[in-house]
């Protein structure tokens, strides 16, 4: 038997509204070599009446006998896909017809890359289009502010996966595909097509809405685990976070910063990581000029640095010197 090249994990949890539409999207998809894994998680409404009105047989079909929760739901979905290639769609959202193809067609030239997203539009209550970075290194700067994948416009590379024994955290709620994207480009490249492949659906029960604290706050410690893995020298967490954040601190922390930032070679480290330190060495910078006072002894200090500054900016930082 020819195993399907695509799995497609569908994860249905009263969805009775919007599941059917979401179905076809990918029923009718130009490219139709895939299998599409419907997994309902325990649903209490009319869902399940919906998805076995399809009768198609690249449909498989499971039900769980309890609500085990979106991040167990996926990681069955990743356990039972038998493709090449695993695509996410959410129970709410849209797949334009030539979403697979076009994935496809990437994946297949570009055997460097582990996953590659899209560009998308929303609809619901809120219309728009969404654009994102779009190349390996814009990503992987990207992501140490935001997401920039849409988790139902992606399409994986299911041996990473498998190979590295990567899924979805549980102890990543409502965050678990940021984690997961960060885990997967440690061993591939990233991309984002710059066509729209997906439909975002903008409604009041999205995770996103009804979770958006503990979104936040999990997001925050995923980009602190993810700078640090970048930048393993720096022990203060917190103040690495910080400074890239432009988040406020002393003027004494952030000399010790850029002390600290300043002792990094940038001929041993790679063109991701020298763009980052650069980057973090122009806030640091940025945060001193801005400062009300200095004092003496910090002024000595950042003395050792006077070559950092432009003539300008010596002059502004000898008007704040508090007497």
């Amino acid at each position: 038997m020819n195993l399907p090249l695509i799995s497609v994990v569908l994860p249905v949890y009263n969805a009775e509204q919007y599941v059917k539409d979401t179905i076809k999207s990918i029923l009718v998809q130009s490219y139709q070599n895939f299998e599409l894994i419907i997994i309902n998680d325990g649903s209490t409404d009319n869902s399940e009446e919906y998805i076995v009105q399809f009768k198609d047989t690249r449909i498989k079909y499971i039900k769980n006998e309890k609500n085990l929760k979106l991040i167990q739901t996926l990681n069955l979905g990743l356990r039972l896909a038998k493709g090449k290639y695993i695509a996410r769609i959410d129970a709410d959202d849209i797949a334009l017809p030539n979403r697979f193809e076009k994935q496809i067609d990437f994946l297949e030239n570009n055997l460097e890359y582990g996953i590659v997203g899209s560009f998308a539009e929303t609809f619901g209550s809120k219309k728009e289009k969404l654009t994102f970075v779009q190349e390996d290194l814009e990503i992987r700067f990207a992501l140490l502010t935001h997401n920039p994948f849409v988790h139902s416009s992606v399409m994986i590379r299911n041996q990473i996966l498998i190979k590295n024994k990567l899924s979805f955290d549980l102890n990543q709620l409502h965050v678990e595909d940021y984690d997961l994207w960060i885990k997967i480009l440690k061993y591939s490249k990233g991309k984002i097509l710059p066509d729209s492949l997906i439909k975002y659906r903008i409604h009041e029960s999205q995770i996103s809405v009804v979770h958006n604290n503990i979104q936040e706050i999990n997001t925050k410690k995923i980009q602190k685990k993810y700078l640090t893995s970048l930048l393993p020298e720096f022990k203060d967490v917190d103040l690495l976070f910080d400074i890239f954040h432009n988040q406020k601190r002393t003027i004494s922390d952030v000399i010790l910063f850029l002390s600290n930032i300043k002792s990094i070679n940038l001929e041993n480290i790679n063109s991701f990581n020298k763009k980052l330190t650069k980057t973090l060495i122009k806030k640091a910078k940025n945060k001193i000029i801005d400062a009300k006072k200095i004092t003496h002894k910090e002024l000595l200090i950042l003395f050792k640095y006077r070559n950092e500054f432009t003539i300008k900016q010596k002059i502004v930082l000898l008007t704040k010197l508090n007497f």
